[in-house]
Parts: structure tokens; C-alpha cells; sequence
């Protein structure tokens, strides 16, 4: 199983109609008309509340303005966003010549390899590609007589062990601290919720002295409801604050679960299942024309400007059709694609002459 591409993500909310207000006007407009309405609230309750104690008041008044901030915040719909940033590896591309000529062997014994078995056992052995493997992604052409070079293997980028097992280490540290974190705020909630229980429990157990104008049960009651918003607003900010741990995992009544990738969703890497590769029976030797020029041309034109390291040519470079390899060599140097040979066989024309192929 090897990697395919890597990808990280980053949620953080946001308010959408804010993004929208561009113009200064609009801000200004949504700020009078929310003092406007808040004074308008404020000023209704302290008319209307005249007859009952002020501990009652504010908190009547606190309830009220509480609502109001509730449908403000619905307006500004708030948006849980995710930025996925995927990296992909950069691609490879070795080129493998499969003319007849490929099939020549330039020594004169029997048991010498031809140009083609050099390259098979190249490529067999990972000499060729494993170097390459460990930083890009390599697939492998054959051409031939064809202006089109044929794809004919599509090996991934080899994953690093030390890269997984640091990213393992970081996303558990970062799950660690986002627990530790949540945990904490979720403390605090508890703890300012039981001063709302307790301010509560004191409002009820000396109810009856409301009747006689007690003050300080009406002040008990003002700060069991501050201390209620208070401790649901700071549990809503562990939750926003760490999305990835949950409310349950906050409060102390399950461990965190690692996130795990689903099909359609949001994954941390994507990974191919490797094939074996029959490169003998892919790299024989048949082609009539050896058409350099053209298949370099071609996998130039059609990799530029993508993720391409550079392409690697094993040919014996002996060019019989097609344009010259000079032409593909500019567009290449154009294209900022750099181009590797790996010539084959030998420099001097063969002594005898030798059927390869009927």
C-alpha cells in the first residue's frame, strides 16, 4: 500500500454575513440598529419593572437581551469551514525505447543481454526507479513507432516510515492538547454552573421572603441566570475551540475518537494498492521505427506546466523517423522540464548483420 497524496485540513468558523458587509455604510447601519433595539429593550423593562425589586429587574432585563443576541447571531450565520490543503507528489517519467534495434546484443557471445534485457533488469532490480520512487511518483512509457508514447506502468511515491510515524506523533499530540484544552474550559463551565445551581438553590430555599420585598433573593436569582448563560457560553467555546473532540469526550464521559477516513469525506492521505509489473512482456522489442523526437515532444506538451521532476530516456538514441530529437530537446528546455538519457548498447555500427525479429 503505498501513498497517493497527502492532504491536511484546518476547520475554523465563521461569520458569513460578515464577510459580506464590504462597505463601510453596512457596518455602521447593523451597529445603530443593534444599540437602537438594545435600548429599546432595556428601556421597556426598566418601565415595566418599576414595581419589582431590581436583583429581579436586571435579570428579567439580562433574559430579555439574551434573546435578542440569540436572533443576532443567527443572522450573522455563523459557518463551520475546512480548508484542505492536498499535496500531491511531483511525477517522474521514464521513456524506454522499444524499437528492434532495443533487441540487439552488442557482444558477439550468445549469453550477452540485449539493450531491452539491460533495462528489464534495471528495472526489475529498482536501480532505475526506487531512487526516483522516494520522492516522486514514476510512470513509465515505451515508445516505439508510434508519434504517442504508450503508458505502461504507474509506480506511486514509496512512503516514508519516519514521515508516518511523525505524523501519527503530531496528529496525537495535537488531539492530546485539544482534549487538554476542552477539558479545562469544560472545568470552568462546571464550576461556574455550580455557582448557578447554588445561587438557584438559595432563590428557592428563601422564596418566601420574596414576598416581603427580599432583596437578596432577587439578586440570588440574577446570578443563578448570569452564571447558567455563562457556563453554557463557555461550554459552547470548548466545543467551537476543539471540534475535533466533542462535547461528551469535554466532559469526561468518553475518550476522544480518532477521526478515520470514509469515502466521500475528508481523509488525511489516500493510498493505491501497487501492482506487479511484467516488464518483459511490456518492453519487447518490436517497433519498426524508433520515433525519439516525437514521444519526447509529446510527453513535453503534454506534462508542461504540471508537477513533472524531469523525464529519464533509455534508448540506443538511434533515431529513424519522426522529427529530430533537437526539436523535443528545445521545447523541453521551454517548458523548464529537464531530461535525462541513458544510452544503451554500443557507439560503433554492428560488424555482422543479424536477424532480430520476422
Amino acid at each position: 500500500m503505498f501513498l497517493l497524496a497527502q492532504t491536511t485540513g484546518q476547520t475554523s468558523f465563521q461569520f458569513a454575513r460578515l464577510e459580506q458587509m464590504s462597505e463601510g455604510w453596512q457596518w455602521l447601519v447593523m451597529i445603530v440598529v443593534c444599540i437602537a433595539m438594545l435600548a429599546y429593550v432595556v428601556y421597556m423593562y426598566i418601565r415595566d419593572s418599576v414595581e419589582l425589586s431590581l436583583g429581579l429587574t436586571i435579570s428579567l432585563t439580562l433574559l430579555r437581551v439574551l434573546a435578542f443576541a440569540g436572533i443576532l447571531f443567527y443572522f450573522l450565520d455563523l459557518e463551520k469551514r475546512t480548508e484542505r490543503n492536498i499535496v500531491k507528489p511531483s511525477r517522474a517519467i521514464v521513456m524506454v525505447d522499444t524499437s528492434q534495434s532495443m533487441g540487439i546484443r552488442d557482444a558477439e557471445s550468445a549469453s550477452a543481454t540485449s539493450r531491452t534485457e539491460e533495462v528489464v533488469a534495471a528495472l526489475e532490480s529498482g536501480l532505475l526507479v526506487n531512487d526516483l520512487r522516494k520522492e516522486h511518483d514514476v510512470v513509465v512509457y515505451r515508445f516505439d513507432e508510434s508519434t504517442k508514447p504508450t503508458e505502461i506502468a504507474a509506480l506511486p511515491q514509496l512512503p516514508s516510515e519516519e514521515d508516518g510515524s511523525a505524523a501519527e506523533d503530531a496528529k496525537r499530540a495535537e488531539l492530546s492538547r485539544s482534549l487538554q484544552e476542552s477539558r479545562w474550559l469544560a472545568l470552568v463551565a462546571a464550576c461556574i454552573f455550580g455557582v448557578s445551581v447554588l445561587a438557584g438553590g438559595a432563590h428557592l430555599i428563601f422564596g418566601a421572603r420574596a414576598s416581603s420585598g427580599g432583596e437578596p433573593n432577587a439578586w440570588a436569582f440574577l446570578v443563578s441566570v448570569v452564571a447558567l448563560i455563562a457556563s453554557v457560553v463557555v461550554l459552547a467555546v470548548a466545543t467551537l475551540r476543539t471540534p475535533d473532540v466533542g462535547v461528551l469526550a469535554a466532559i469526561g464521559l468518553q475518550e476522544p475518537q480518532e477521526e478515520t477516513p470514509q469515502a466521500g469525506g475528508e481523509t488525511e492521505t489516500q493510498v493505491v494498492q501497487e501492482t506487479q509489473v511484467d516488464w518483459n512482456q511490456l518492453l519487447v522489442p518490436q517497433g519498426e521505427e524508433t520515433r525519439l523526437g516525437d514521444a519526447l515532444r509529446f510527453i513535453v506538451n503534454k506534462e508542461r506546466g504540471g508537477t513533472i521532476a524531469g523525464i529519464v530516456v533509455a534508448t540506443d538514441g538511434r533515431r529513424n523517423a519522426g522529427v529530430e530529437a533537437e526539436v523535443a530537446i528545445n521545447a523541453a528546455l521551454d517548458a523548464e522540464i529537464p531530461v535525462f538519457t541513458i544510452g544503451l548498447g554500443s557507439a560503433r555500427r554492428p560488424v555482422n548483420l543479424r536477424v532480430v525479429d520476422i
